[in-house]
């Protein structure tokens, strides 16, 4: 029992070594690789019409034949993706890996991140820094695929949200990435407000170096505003050969207003599925049992850091506040949709609510000096992370050894039998373009990229129909009926 005391307090409590770094950084990169392996190599079984988009404007930029500056049809959500794999594509050429290889390497980013601002903020020792990043680093099959997903802004906040607070004493750098971030996906906001709430209760912003530096951080914002908005009235909304002229304009904030809602009659009922249901998906997979032993746990931990710092147990509580600054986040991220969304809390909008548990369990292993409830909660949090892990495993079996998918050997027919133009759905007409390499061009019932309806258009007499329904003189393809020109 004694030894068993004394191996923990030296894991919590001993001085960091340069070997024992360069091992947690080690297991660390392998974890995020491991989980990642499904959804990165191959044609990732979740792949689909959205982030085959992304795919195209990407191939399209590596080819000089395009300029997004936007996912293709909007006037939101800035495509930072398409640009980071456009290189990969010039060099290797399109595929679904080389899409998601930025991603992957932004996964390690985050990763590497908050394993050494959590060193150097909370002067944690390495391996008990890797504990609350076991969050981001070992989350469920479900919230990986999510994040993996080129869609056009998943996992990206994490790292804006990550650069703002290191930014945050540098206000034109602050602002450079506060204005991409919010173009990219208006989640980045969450950490601007997160750093709002810190400095007004830290004192900081209301002096007149802080409130200096925020009014100036905002300049680099709108200068990116008209930056983008300039190069989206070059550029080409809805694929090659479209102009803004032919789409519904530059850079336009409305639509964040449009999709705010609000409903205070169901707030209660919203957070309560938030809290429930949500969090649970996002964290354990859906698992019950597992999600309420975290919540208790984590309650317990977050219970025992306001105790400590209220009894002044905790002097130091400025080396608190970048645990603290992950907390907010997460705590946003999970209100916002429950409150100005009237609950519609897709798990994509609440992804940064990772965070928060991020940050009790950091703050916890801060302050908390009692052994027995340090091994509890390192203990819990282990076993999530090991459920979760199992979970991949099993993912990743299967993935590894099933066949491919229905549209994956659709494609494979229509090039074998040199069909170069058909017209089918959403879902079905872009995934085949981009898994084709644009051998097939497949118009959509639901436009996003112009050119393909000229072209489909002008080969009329060539277009096969594609389609769930039985024709005459058509082909079954793994559940597709290929149907002649009409």
């Amino acid at each position: 029992m004694t030894s068993t005391v004394v191996a923990l307090r030296s894991l919590v409590e001993g001085a960091s070594q340069p070997r024992e770094r360069a091992l947690v950084i080690a297991v660390a990169v392998v974890l995020v690789l491991l989980r990642s392996g499904a959804f990165v190599l191959g044609r990732a079984p979740e792949f689909d019409s959205d982030q085959a988009i992304v795919g195209l404007m990407a191939k399209h930029l590596s080819e000089f034949r395009a300029l997004p500056i936007f996912f293709y049809g909007q006037d939101f959500m800035l495509a930072v993706e398409a640009w980071l794999a456009a290189p990969l594509f010039l060099i290797a050429g399109p595929s679904v890996t080389a899409l998601k290889l930025p991603l992957l390497g932004i996964h390690l980013a985050v990763t590497l991140l908050l394993l050494r601002m959590l060193q150097q903020e909370l002067q944690l020792r390495p391996l008990l820094a890797l504990v609350p990043t076991l969050f981001f680093i070992a989350a469920p099959v479900g919230t990986v695929e999510l994040m993996l997903e080129a869609n056009g802004g998943n996992v990206e906040p994490f790292l804006y949200v990550l650069l703002l607070w290191l930014l945050r004493r540098q206000p034109l750098m602050f602002g450079a990435v506060l204005g991409v971030g919010f173009l990219n996906r208006e989640f980045t906001a969450y950490g601007f407000a997160a750093i709002v709430l810190i400095e007004v209760a830290e004192g900081t912003l209301t002096t007149r170096s802080g409130l200096r530096d925020r009014v100036i951080s905002l300049v680099p914002v709108a200068a990116i505003f008209h930056v983008v908005e300039f190069l989206n009235s070059i550029g080409t909304p809805r694929g090659p050969g479209t102009t803004i002229a032919s789409d519904q304009g530059a850079v336009d904030l409305e639509h964040l207003v449009q999709r705010s809602c609000w409903a205070w009659s169901e707030v209660s009922q919203y957070l309560t599925t938030m809290f429930t249901s949500n969090l649970s998906t996002l964290y354990t997979g859906g698992i019950g049992r597992l999600w309420l032993v975290l919540g208790v746990t984590a309650a317990v931990a977050g219970g025992r850091v306001v105790h400590r710092l209220l009894s002044g147990a905790h002097p130091a509580w400025r080396r608190l506040l970048f645990p603290a600054y992950l907390f907010l986040v997460g705590l946003i991220a999970a209100v916002v949709p429950a409150v100005a969304r009237c609950g519609a809390m897709y798990e994509r909008y609440t992804l940064l609510a990772l965070l928060g548990l991020v940050g009790v369990a950091a703050l916890f292993l801060k302050v908390e000096r009692h052994t027995g409830l340090r091994a509890a909660v390192i203990g819990v949090l282990l076993l999530g992370a090991t459920v979760n892990a199992a979970g991949h495993l099993r993912y990743a079996f299967d993935y590894f050894t099933s066949p491919p998918g229905s549209r994956e050997v659709l494609a494979d027919y229509l090039v074998s039998n040199g069909i170069r133009f058909a017209r089918s759905d959403y879902w079905t007409a872009y995934h085949v373009s981009f898994l084709t390499r644009e051998q097939v061009i497949v118009a959509s019932d639901y436009s996003r990229i112009l050119y393909y309806q000229r072209v489909v258009a002008q080969h009329d007499d060539e277009a096969v129909e594609i389609g769930r329904t039985p024709c005459e003189d058509g082909h079954e393809v793994e559940g597709f009926h290929v149907c002649p020109p009409s």
